[in-house]
């Protein structure tokens, strides 16, 4: 899914397939995962990248510029833009669809539609039998692949804390044995665990302060700088919450933040900051 990407940033610097493998995996090897024939490790990845001059965020971005299904790209789309009209219609089109075709992906995409407008909206367009059955589906996988990773990261508005912890807890042990994942897999994994946390945080302190320390014990990869903040953020948040901090940690780290010029991720922070009401 991922190389051929790579291949399309290496063919635009001109950088042989050799020159590209070179001190990593081989020639071969190389070609067979740019061309979707097979799959190699987050590591092999990150050192592939190292080759061809291109940092890990880069080419997450990269990648997230390339959708694969139109549709998915449609919902995201008026998601970001706050389109509620254009979120609704779209969502009650694919809620349709998979009454119609009794498919998995048509219902997972419906119930992520769905959390979207959820959460933009506080109005629930879709049924609660149907968030169950994906509830259901999520509760009995073994095999966490990059579908069913984010048929739960695109969810998790429906779900309850413990539910996401559940989840989350399961995912972390995965990754904890080091189970090779494809590079974008690794850090959309990471990225939905995080945001698990900051759905668990305002709902269960306590829970989240739990999960936290998981998470820690299994290690966020080097490469993945923003989710490294911002889970170093909660941490602090959690600690405010829990009165074990006060405000000014806070606000040392928004300084620092400014300080390494960090403004997008700083803007992000305080949002969560202003728009959090703990239920606790």
């Amino acid at each position: 899914m991922y190389g051929k990407y790579f291949k399309q940033l290496r063919k635009k610097q001109d950088i042989s397939l050799k020159d590209a493998a070179a001190n990593v995996i081989s020639v071969s090897q190389l070609s067979r995962w740019e061309n979707g024939r097979s799959n190699i490790s987050f590591e092999t990845v990150i050192n592939l990248l190292d080759n061809i001059h291109i940092r890990a965020n880069e080419f997450i971005m990269y990648c997230k510029l390339n959708p694969t299904n139109s549709l998915t790209h449609k919902i995201f789309d008026a998601y970001q833009r706050k389109d509620i009209t254009e979120l609704e219609h779209l969502t009650l089109n694919q809620i349709k669809k998979s009454k119609t075709s009794k498919n998995r992906f048509d219902l997972f995409l419906a119930v992520a539609a769905a959390n979207f407008y959820f959460d933009l909206t506080n109005i629930r367009l879709i049924s609660k039998f149907d968030i169950l059955k994906v509830k259901s589906i999520l509760s009995s996988t073994s095999y966490w692949d990059y579908y069913y990773i984010s048929a739960w990261g695109n969810t998790l508005a429906f779900y309850n804390p413990a539910f996401n912890f559940k989840i989350a807890s399961r995912i972390l042990t995965i990754l904890k044995k080091r189970t090779p994942l494809e590079f974008g897999t690794e850090y959309y994994t990471w990225c939905t665990i995080l945001n698990a946390l900051i759905r668990i945080i305002p709902e269960k302190l306590e829970l989240a302060k739990k999960l936290s320390l998981k998470i820690d014990r299994t290690s966020i990869p080097k490469p993945f700088l923003s989710i490294r903040i911002k889970k170093r953020f909660m941490d602090i948040y959690i600690k405010y919450q829990l009165h074990e901090s006060d405000k000014e940690e806070l606000n040392k780290f928004f300084y620092s933040l400014e300080n390494l010029q960090l403004i997008d991720l700083k803007n992000e922070l305080e949002y969560f900051l202003s728009n959090t009401k703990m239920k606790n």
